[in-house]
C-alpha cells in the first residue's frame, strides 16, 4: 500500500513539473504586475503557494487581484510542486467551459463560481483552480481523467456552524481554502507567513441603515406617523444623501412618499428622521386612511450613501435588505375632529348659575368626510373642583359651579370605532352680581 502511494506521489510530481516547464505562455502575459495581493499561504501537501511576483525569484512576473469595485479575483497564484492556480475575473471566466465544477451553477456563461471579496462582510466566497487539475495544465482543457480535476473552494466552508472559509481582516487573509485530496488545507496566515492586500485603505465599505422604526403620531392634533432609522458606516466616513419612500404597493411603483435629501454631513452614526402626514384625501408627500384597518396597508424602506459615494442599497423594515420588509397600517378613519371646539354659555358663569356646555366635535365614523356627533358616539365631561354635577356622558350638559375661581373642563369624545381624542379648557366662575331695590326717598 505504502509502495503504490509513492509511486502515485513520484508519478504526480514529474507530471507536475512537466506541467510548469510546458505552461503556455499565454498565461506568463496574463500576469499581472500590479496586483494589490502578495505573501505566502501554506497547504498541508503542496507546501509553500505565492500569491505575487514582481522581482527576484524567477523571471514571470505573476500575481492575484481584487477588483476594488467589485470584489472580484482574476490573475495566478504559484506552486513550486502543481504549477499555476488561476483565480478567474468573472467576464473572462464566463466564456471558459469548466465541466466538472463542483456547484450545480457552473456552466458556460455563468460566473458564480469564481471567486469574490464581499466588500461589505470582507468573506470570499467561491473558487479558484489549480491549472494541473486539466490536462493540459491550461485552466481550460478539460478535467483530467485521473479523478483530480484541481477545484480549490475558498468559502464558505462550514463545519460544526463556524464557517472555516478566507476572509479579510483588516489587510490580512485568514482563514482555510480546501483543495480536495491532493491541496488538502490551504492556511492563509501563520506564525512568520501571511497573504495580504494592498488596498484596505483604498476600499470604500458601503454604509448601512438599521433599527428601522416607525411610530403611530397623535392622530387626534395633527395624524401623521414618524419614521427614524441609523446611519453608520464602518469607514467612519459621514453621510451625504438618504432616500425615504413609502407605498401601498410592495413592489413601490408608484410610492406615495419619495423624498431625497442630500448635501448632508452627517457623522456616523447619525439617527434620519422623517414624517408623513395622514389625510382623508391625501396630496403629495401624504398618505391616507386605511378602511381594511387594521390589515397593513403601508410599506416603506430608505437608502444611505455615504461621503465615498458609497450605498446601503435599499434597507427594509427592521434592518433587511430583503423586499418587502414589515409593513404597518394607518388607521380605519380620522379620529374625532375639533374636540377643543367645545362652546359654554355665559362664557363667564356665577356661583351657582345654569351652564350650558355644547359639544362642537366632528366624528367619522358614520361618514368618511366626517359629521356631527352622534348617539352612536359616546362623551365624557368632568368639571372640577366643584361642578354639579362633577361629570356627565350627556353631549350637551347643563353645570353649576359651586365656587368662584378657575374651574378645569375636560371633555372627551369615544366614536363607535373605539378612536377616543379628549381636551381640557378653563372656566372661571365669579361672583353675582349685587342686586339693587330702589327704596323711595319718602
Amino acid at each position: 500500500m505504502k509502495k503504490n502511494y509513492f509511486i502515485f506521489l513520484i508519478t504526480f510530481l514529474v507530471l507536475s513539473v512537466f506541467l510548469i516547464f510546458n505552461l503556455p505562455q499565454i498565461e506568463k502575459i496574463e500576469a499581472g504586475t500590479t496586483d494589490n495581493i502578495s505573501g505566502w499561504a501554506w497547504s498541508e501537501n503542496i507546501g509553500w503557494i505565492s500569491f505575487n511576483n514582481t522581482s527576484g525569484g524567477g523571471s514571470t512576473n505573476y500575481g492575484v487581484n481584487v477588483d476594488t469595485s467589485t470584489g472580484a479575483f482574476s490573475g495566478y497564484a504559484w506552486s513550486e510542486n502543481i504549477g499555476w492556480i488561476k483565480f478567474g475575473d468573472p467576464l473572462k471566466i464566463a466564456t471558459e467551459n469548466y465541466p466538472n465544477c463542483p456547484l450545480s451553477t457552473c456552466s458556460t456563461g455563468s460566473p458564480n463560481y469564481s471567486a469574490k471579496l464581499d466588500l461589505a462582510t470582507n468573506k470570499i466566497t467561491g473558487w479558484a483552480r489549480a491549472c494541473a487539475g486539466t490536462v493540459n495544465g491550461d485552466c481550460v482543457s478539460a478535467t483530467r481523467t485521473d479523478g483530480w480535476d484541481g477545484w480549490i473552494l475558498l468559502g464558505p466552508i462550514m463545519k460544526g456552524g463556524i464557517d472555516y472559509g478566507v476572509e479579510r481582516d483588516v489587510c490580512d487573509l485568514k482563514g482555510f481554502a480546501w483543495g480536495s485530496d491532493v491541496v488538502g488545507w490551504i492556511k492563509f496566515n501563520g506564525s512568520g507567513y501571511k497573504v495580504v492586500t494592498t488596498f484596505c485603505e483604498s476600499v470604500n465599505q458601503p454604509p448601512s441603515a438599521n433599527n428601522l422604526q416607525v411610530v403611530k403620531g397623535d392622530y387626534c392634533n395633527n395624524p401623521a406617523h414618524y419614521f427614524s432609522w441609523t446611519y453608520s458606516d464602518q469607514d467612519g466616513d459621514r453621510q451625504s444623501q438618504f432616500r425615504f419612500q413609502v407605498d401601498n404597493n410592495s413592489g413601490f411603483t408608484f410610492p406615495e412618499v419619495d423624498r431625497t435629501f442630500s448635501g448632508l454631513n452627517n457623522p456616523s452614526p447619525t439617527t434620519n428622521n422623517q414624517s408623513v402626514t395622514v389625510a382623508i384625501s391625501p396630496g403629495t408627500g401624504q398618505i391616507g386612511y386605511n378602511p381594511n384597518w387594521p390589515n397593513p396597508n403601508y410599506y416603506w424602506r430608505v437608502r444611505v450613501w455615504d461621503s465615498q459615494g458609497g450605498d446601503s442599497g435599499w434597507i427594509y423594515p427592521p434592518n433587511s435588505a430583503v423586499s418587502p420588509g414589515v409593513p404597518f397600517s394607518t388607521e380605519k378613519h380620522h379620529y374625532p375632529e375639533n374636540v377643543d371646539s367645545f362652546s359654554w354659555f355665559p362664557q363667564s358663569p356665577t356661583v351657582n348659575e345654569n351652564t350650558q356646555f355644547t359639544d362642537n366635535s366632528t366624528c367619522y365614523d358614520d361618514l368618511s368626510s366626517g359629521s356631527s356627533c352622534n348617539t352612536n358616539d359616546s362623551f365624557w365631561w368632568t368639571f372640577l373642583p366643584d361642578g354639579n354635577p362633577v361629570s356627565s356622558v350627556q353631549q350637551n350638559p347643563l353645570v353649576k359651579f359651586l365656587s368662584t375661581g378657575a374651574k378645569s373642563v375636560t371633555l372627551r369624545v369615544t366614536d363607535s370605532d373605539g378612536f377616543i381624542c379628549q381636551t381640557q379648557k378653563t372656566v372661571s366662575s365669579q361672583l353675582p352680581l349685587p342686586e339693587w331695590i330702589e327704596i323711595s326717598p319718602f
